[in-house]
C-alpha cells in the first residue's frame, strides 16, 4: 500500500467505516430483536435492576442467561439510564463492535504493522455482514471479541494489570474465556522467555468464584443453560467433527446467496485467509495468539457442545478474524497489483454481505415481533392473569408479560426440568407445576416438513390422555421466515398457544416423582 498517514487518520478511518456500516445494519432491528434469547437478556437485566438478584425468575437467582457481566451491562439502563432497551443494546453493542476493531488495530501495530496496512485489516471486519449482525443482536458474543482482543493488546503492551481486568470481564461475559488466559502465558512466556501469570491468576479466580457462586445459589457448577443447549444440539449424539461440519455449510450460507462468479471470488479470498492465518501465526504475535484462542474455542466446543449457535455466535472470533486474517495474506504477497485486486475485491464482497445480512436482520425481527411478541399479547388478553404460562422459546413472552409466572421448557432455567426434558416427559413436570398453558413453536402449514423437526413430540409435552387443545396460532410468511432461518436458525415459523385440559395430577407427591424421573436414564420414552 502506498501513501502514508498518521496513527489518528487510521483510528478515524476505522470509526467512519465501522459506524457507517453498523448504522445501516441496525436501521434493519430498531424494534426488536431478531432471536428469542436476545429478549432473555433483557428480562434477566430488568429483575437484577428491580430486585438486586440475577436471574430470569424475578427475585430469584436462576439461569437463563450465559453471561454474568452481559445483563449487569443491561440492567444499568433499567436502572439508571431509562432508555428505550433496544435503543440501548443496540449502541452497546455497536461499541463493543467498533472497540473489537480498535483492539485489533493495535494489536497489529503493537506487531509491527504499518498503519496503512493495520488500518485495513480493522476496517476489514466490517466487510462481514454476518459478524455485524453479532453486534445488533442483543447478545454478548461481540463484547466477549473486543475484551478478548483488547487483553491480547495490553499484554503486547505489557499492561499486565490492565490484561487482567480485561481477563476478568471477559471470564464473566462468557466462562470459556478463561482458556486465553493459558494461551496469553504461553504465548508471552514463547516471545519474551518469562512468565506473567497476573493476568491468569486473575482470570482463573474469577472463574473459580463464577463456579462456586453458581453451585451455592442453583446447585449446579456450570449454568443449567449449558444442559439445554446440549439437549438441542445433540451433544453426546453428534461427533466433534460435526463443528466443523457447520463451520463449512456456515461459510456457504455466507457465500451462496449470490452468483457463480461471487461465490468463486469468495472461495478464492478464504483461500488468502488462510495463508494470512499461516504467514501471521510464524511471523507475529499477536495474530499467532488470536488464531490460538480461536483453534481453543472451537476445539472446546466441539467436544462439549458441537453447534456454533445462531448465526456463529458461540465462536464469534472466526467470524471476526475472516478479515485480518485476509489482509495478513494480502500484505505478504508483496505485488501492488495482486494487492489492489484482493483489496478492490474485499470492499465489492463486503457492500454485497452488508446487503444480504441487513436484510436477515430485518426478517428475523419481523419474525419475532409478529410471532413470538404477539402471542404475548393474546396471552395477556385472554388467559387469566394467576394462571402459570410455560414456553420453549421465554425471552419475548417474559418480557411483554412482566409479572406473569413463565415457564421454560427449553432447559435454560430450572435444574430439576432436565431430567423431564431428556425423558421426553415435559408433560410430568407441567404437571407437577400445575400448568394449564403452553406456547409451542411448530411448524406453519407452509412449512416444508423436512425443515424443522416436531418440537412439541420431541419435548413429550402432552399426555396421550390429555393431548392438548390449540386455542391460538401465528405465523411469519415462509418467504420472510426463510430468510432468518437459513442464515441465522432463529426460530420455528409458528407459536401455537394450547390450553391443557384439566385432570387428576399424579397420586405421587411431587418431590418423590422429581426423585424417581431424575434417577431414569435419558433413553427413557415414557
Amino acid at each position: 500500500m502506498r501513501g502514508r498517514f498518521t496513527p489518528a487518520i487510521g483510528v478515524a478511518l476505522v470509526l467512519l467505516v465501522h459506524v457507517t456500516a453498523l448504522a445501516w445494519m441496525a436501521s434493519g432491528t430498531l424494534s426488536g430483536f431478531g432471536l428469542d434469547d436476545a429478549w432473555i437478556f433483557q428480562v434477566v437485566a430488568r429483575n437484577f435492576a428491580a430486585t438486586g438478584v440475577l436471574g430470569f425468575l424475578p427475585g430469584q437467582v436462576s439461569s437463563g442467561a450465559t453471561s454474568v457481566l452481559w445483563p449487569w451491562l443491561l440492567a444499568a439502563n433499567f436502572r439508571w439510564i431509562h432508555a428505550d432497551p433496544v435503543a440501548y443494546t443496540l449502541g452497546l453493542g455497536m461499541l463493543c463492535e467498533v472497540a473489537a476493531a480498535l483492539a485489533i488495530l493495535g494489536v497489529l501495530r503493537a506487531d509491527g504493522w504499518s498503519v496503512e496496512w493495520a488500518t485495513a485489516a480493522a476496517c476489514s471486519l466490517a466487510a462481514s455482514g454476518n459478524w455485524l449482525w453479532l453486534a445488533v443482536n442483543g447478545m454478548e458474543a461481540v463484547l466477549f471479541v473486543a475484551l478478548g482482543c483488547a487483553a491480547i493488546y495490553a499484554a503486547r503492551c505489557g499492561r499486565d494489570w490492565l490484561c487482567a481486568a480485561l481477563l476478568t470481564a471477559l471470564v464473566l461475559t462468557r466462562l470459556e474465556g478463561f482458556a486465553l488466559a493459558g494461551i496469553l502465558v504461553v504465548a508471552l512466556w514463547w516471545r519474551e522467555r518469562r512468565l506473567r501469570l497476573w493476568p491468569f491468576v486473575a482470570a482463573a479466580a474469577t472463574l473459580l468464584s463464577v463456579l462456586v457462586w453458581s453451585h451455592a445459589t442453583r446447585g449446579t457448577w456450570m449454568p443449567t443453560t449449558m444442559a439445554g443447549r446440549r439437549w438441542l444440539a445433540g451433544a453426546g449424539v453428534a461427533p466433534p467433527s460435526a463443528l466443523l461440519q457447520l463451520w463449512v455449510q456456515r461459510l456457504i450460507v455466507l457465500a451462496g446467496h449470490v452468483h457463480v462468479a461471487e461465490l468463486i471470488a469468495r472461495s478464492a479470498l478464504f483461500g488468502v485467509a488462510g495463508a494470512g492465518l499461516w504467514w501471521g501465526c510464524r511471523r507475529t504475535t499477536g495474530l499467532m495468539t488470536l488464531a490460538l484462542w480461536t483453534a481453543a474455542q472451537l476445539a472446546a466446543y466441539a467436544i462439549v457442545l458441537p453447534s456454533i449457535g445462531n448465526g456463529g455466535r458461540y465462536q464469534p472470533m472466526v467470524l471476526a478474524l475472516i478479515g485480518p486474517w485476509t489482509i495478513a495474506g494480502v500484505r505478504a504477497t508483496r505485488r501492488p497489483a495482486v494487492q489492489t485486486a484482493v483489496l478492490a475485491s474485499v470492499v465489492v464482497l463486503g457492500l454485497s454481505s452488508l446487503i444480504v445480512w441487513r436484510g436477515v436482520t430485518e426478517a428475523a425481527t419481523t419474525h419475532i415481533n409478529s410471532v413470538h411478541r404477539r402471542a404475548a399479547a393474546w396471552i395477556a388478553a385472554k388467559v387469566p392473569a394467576e394462571e402459570p404460562i410455560a414456553a420453549y422459546d421465554i425471552g419475548a413472552l417474559a418480557w411483554e408479560l412482566p409479572g406473569r409466572r413463565v415457564i421454560d421448557l427449553g432447559g435454560l432455567v430450572d435444574p430439576a426440568y432436565l431430567p423431564f426434558m431428556r425423558a421426553r416427559a415435559a408433560w410430568q413436570y407441567l404437571d407437577l407445576q400445575h400448568v394449564r398453558w403452553v406456547a409451542v413453536p411448530e411448524r406453519a402449514p407452509d412449512t416444508p416438513p423436512q425443515i424443522v423437526a416436531p418440537l412439541a413430540l420431541a419435548l413429550g409435552l402432552f399426555a396421550n390422555d390429555r393431548p392438548g387443545i390449540e386455542r391460538w396460532s401465528a405465523s411469519t410468511p415462509m418467504a420472510v421466515w426463510s430468510v432468518g432461518w437459513n442464515s441465522v436458525g432463529h426460530a420455528y415459523p409458528q407459536i401455537g398457544v394450547y390450553e391443557i385440559p384439566t385432570g387428576p395430577l399424579a397420586a405421587a407427591p411431587a418431590d418423590a416423582r422429581l426423585v424417581a424421573l431424575s434417577q431414569m436414564p435419558s433413553s427413557v420414552n415414557p
